[in-house]
């Protein structure tokens, strides 16, 4: 097997680190971090937010199931 170029996971390591992720899956919304699984009530709350924040109207919330 050839060594393939891993120059581009590394820098992604490396932005990771500096930016103190340590777990997967880690999301900023407007700055606010986020990491693991983030219940669906708590993201379309922050999500509606950051969207209102920005000038934005939220979608309607979508019908349950």
């Amino acid at each position: 097997m050839k060594k393939q170029d891993d120059s581009a996971v590394r820098a992604s390591i490396a932005e990771g680190d500096k930016l103190g992720i340590d777990s997967t899956p880690t999301m900023f919304i407007n700055g606010e971090k986020f990491t693991g699984a983030v219940p669906e009530d708590e993201l379309r709350a922050v999500l509606d937010r950051a969207l209102a924040d920005s000038g934005q109207q939220p979608p309607a919330a979508a019908a349950k199931k």
